[in-house]
Order: structure tokens, then sequence, then C-alpha cells
């Protein structure tokens, strides 16, 4: 019984305790150090990047913003956006 008493009183001696003590017994992991942070490696480019340039085959696939094609509010907005 005495046993148990004290075992009770220790578990709550030690619940009380800051998280200082609580990660420097081991009860509970430290958290991660915003200073520790280690500094990331330069980017690189990978070989063989270069991409060959865009070919339009035929006219239906480019995209021509004639005047035809667009609306009286789509004109009055290149309109102001030229001025």
């Amino acid at each position: 019984m005495r046993i148990i008493f004290w075992l009770f009183a220790t578990v709550i001696m030690l619940s009380a305790c800051s998280k200082e003590v609580k990660e420097t017994i081991g009860i509970v992991p430290p958290g991660p150090d915003e200073y520790k942070v280690g500094r990331n490696k330069t980017l690189e480019m990978p070989p063989h990047y270069d991409l060959p340039a865009i070919k339009v085959k035929d006219k239906e696939n480019s995209k021509s913003s004639s005047p035809e094609t667009l609306t009286e509010g789509e004109q009055a907005l290149i309109k102001e956006i030229e001025k």
C-alpha cells in the first residue's frame, strides 16, 4: 500500500513539472529548434534541359485576337488598356 502511495505521489509531482524538466527527464520529446535549421542546397539545372522551340503547324492551332472574334465589351476593355 505504501509503494502505491509513493508511486502515485511521484506521478503527480512529475506531471506538475514544467516542460523543460519533462524534456530533461525524457518524458516529453524536445520540440524542434527554429534556430537550428539547416541551409538548403542551391538549385541546379538538370542536364539536357534545352527544350525545342514550339512549331505552329496550322492556323487552327494558333489563337489570334482579331477584332472580329472579340465582343464589344472586350474591345472596349482593350481600348481602355491601350490608353
